[in-house]
C-alpha cells in the first residue's frame, strides 16, 4: 500500500488503536431502502481487546414502511419474515441498554444508520435526534458514548484517491472470513475485523 497522505494514515491507525485499547460497540443494521430507511434487523456486537466479539443483540423489526425489492436483493429480508415482528421503538431499551456500558459506539456508515434509527422513530410517529459535541467532536449516542463511522477512518487508511474532488474514496465494507455479508450481524464481526487490521498496522506506513 502507497500511503499518500502520512498524517491521516497515522490518524487512523491511531484512532482504531484507541478503539481497541478502549473496547467498543458495534452497531448494524439492514433496512428497507436506501433513500427512507427503516430497520428490518439490527445487530450489536461488543469487543474488548484479546477476548472473541460478543453478539449483544440481534432482532428483526417491523418497520411501517414496505421492503423496496432493491433492498431486499441486498439482505434478502421479506416482509413476511418481519410481519409479526415488534417496532423498532419496542426494543429501543433493549439497545440503550447494550451499549450502557461502552464509551464508543462504530457504525461503518453512521450517517446511513443514524437516519435509519431516526427514520424507524419517524414512523411511529417520534421525532429523534443525536446531538454534536463540540469538545468530543461527533455525534453522541444516547447513553453519552461518542458514535464513530468506520467507514470514514477506513478511507484514510486505504487512501484511493477520489476520481473527482480530492480526498480518499469511501471503500465498502470488506466481509470478515466465515461470515455472511448483509447480515447485521456479520457486518458487525466485519467491522471489527476492519478495525483490528487498522490497529495492527505499522504507524509508518
Amino acid at each position: 500500500m502507497i500511503v499518500k497522505n502520512l498524517e491521516a494514515y497515522r490518524n487512523s491507525v491511531e484512532w482504531a488503536q484507541s478503539m481497541v485499547k478502549d473496547g467498543f460497540v458495534s452497531i448494524d443494521t439492514e433496512t428497507t431502502s436506501i433513500e427512507k430507511p427503516q430497520i428490518c434487523e439490527i445487530s450489536l456486537v461488543s469487543y474488548q481487546e484479546g477476548k472473541d466479539p460478543v453478539v449483544l443483540l440481534n432482532k428483526r423489526v417491523r418497520p411501517s414502511c414496505p421492503i423496496e425489492k432493491e433492498a431486499l436483493g441486498v439482505h434478502g429480508i421479506t416482509e413476511k419474515d418481519v410481519e409479526n415482528m415488534p417496532v423498532f421503538t419496542d426494543i429501543w431499551v433493549d439497545v440503550l441498554r447494550a451499549t450502557t456500558p461502552y464509551s464508543h459506539v462504530l457504525m461503518y456508515n453512521a450517517q446511513f444508520d443514524l437516519r435509519a434509527i431516526r427514520g424507524s422513530f419517524y414512523g411511529q410517529g417520534i421525532k429523534l435526534a443525536f446531538a454534536n459535541s463540540s469538545s468530543r467532536k461527533g455525534k453522541v449516542w444516547h447513553t453519552g458514548a461518542l458514535i464513530h463511522c468506520v467507514m470514514e477512518r477506513y478511507a484514510d487508511y486505504v487512501q484511493m484517491p477520489k476520481k473527482k474532488g480530492g480526498g480518499f474514496k469511501y471503500q465498502k465494507l470488506p466481509a470478515a472470513p466465515g461470515v455472511t455479508a448483509h447480515t447485521s450481524s456479520g457486518d458487525c464481526i466485519s467491522l471489527i475485523e476492519v478495525v483490528k487490521q487498522m490497529a495492527g498496522a505499522n504507524i509508518n506506513g
